[in-house]
């Protein structure tokens, strides 16, 4: 059930109108103040009246999750509604991450970019730690994503190893998203931005046509005339701005950390620059996402922060959190850099 019926009567208001008004000067700021219960009704017909993309961020992970769900409720099942969630990153650790949160983050940041079809005006959420959290550079995300329609011509060797370099992974067939498949003139890929996977066929090297298909049945559907495809990864060591990684690799300092951290991190950071993903290349993120959230907002985006001070008080508490880590731990696993962790946070 959908309540957007009852959003005019908000946007009808005066003070709502007022709000509205002063919002439209550049840089303007505001403040709203409205009950806990208010709030998914007030994001709900900003987002419908403004006509612009939104993006809300939140005090906490619990408060983005619930927002994003229960905006459905105002706004209907098949509203333009991203949540930009936490990576599943564990600062100092290694550990082979979950794609799916990735996914759903270079998802939102596509939508942000106009690179998810048929979405104009996105609206959103993240947590402060969500935010806080470094992404692609916002230029690498634009420079690999491509469009690949009817009658285009492609070769397919460079096509596919272009796929690789942005994260995708090649199995036999494709049932999730980041994932893609060659059969002879046939190429299937699950682009992270859509909700099913394409079918691509070929004749020569030319695209005859491009049909959406059931990864359950491997069955064709609709047809498309073209379909965006994203990066399907945050952290392409190969992609990022090597003149910045390479200052950051080059100011390192091993001083105090073990023998073993001495000869496995630069060992590893050089394999990951020749394009040998790392399954743990998590670790390694710091080195690599060089990007922000923030840099991917439309200018003529609208920005809300829920409750300020919870968020500041948030970030706050991540940073004592994060030197207390670093120390319980110590220094002899990890280099440092400019007196700021490398592993991976």
């Amino acid at each position: 059930m959908s309540l957007s019926g009852l959003l005019p009567l908000l946007g009808e208001t005066e003070q709502f109108a007022a709000l509205l008004n002063s919002l439209r000067a550049p840089r303007a700021q505001s403040a709203v103040i409205a009950p806990d219960p208010a709030t998914e009704c007030t994001v709900a017909t900003l987002w419908r009246e403004s006509a612009a993309p939104i993006f809300v961020m939140t005090p906490n992970p619990g408060s983005a999750r619930r927002l994003h769900d229960r905006l459905f409720t105002w706004l209907g099942d098949d509203a333009p509604i991203f949540h930009f969630s936490e990576s599943e990153d564990i600062p100092f650790e290694r550990y082979v991450p979950d794609r799916g949160a990735s996914h759903a983050r270079l998802r939102a940041l596509a939508a942000m970019r106009g690179d998810v079809k048929g979405v104009k005006q996105p609206l959103v959420i993240a947590s402060v730690n969500a935010a806080a959290q470094a992404t692609l550079e916002r230029a690498v995300f634009d420079s690999s994503t491509h469009t690949l329609s009817v009658i285009n011509r492609i070769d397919l060797e460079s096509q596919t190893r272009q796929w690789v370099d942005m994260g995708y992974i090649h199995e036999p067939t494709v049932e999730i998203p980041g994932t893609f498949s060659r059969r002879g003139g046939i190429l299937d890929i699950f682009p992270v931005s859509t909700d099913r996977p394409v079918r691509i066929e070929l004749f020569d090297d030319e695209i005859e046509s491009i049909r959406f298909f059931d990864p359950g049945t491997q069955r064709s559907a609709a047809k498309t005339r073209s379909v965006i495809i994203p990066p399907a990864l945050e952290t392409l060591p190969m992609l990022a701005d090597q003149e910045r990684v390479q200052e950051l690799l080059g100011n390192m300092d091993f001083a105090g950390t073990s023998d073993e951290a001495q000869r496995r991190i630069p060992s590893e950071l050089s394999h990951a620059l020749a394009g040998e993903l790392l399954d743990e290349i998590s670790y390694y993120a710091g080195f690599f996402n060089l990007g922000n959230v923030f840099d991917y907002m439309p200018a003529e985006s609208l920005m809300v922060a829920l409750r300020p001070g919870a968020i500041e008080e948030t970030s706050q508490g991540q940073d004592r959190r994060m030197t207390q880590l670093r120390a319980l731990l110590g220094v002899a696993r990890f280099p440092v850099l400019r007196g700021v962790d490398c592993g991976g946070a």
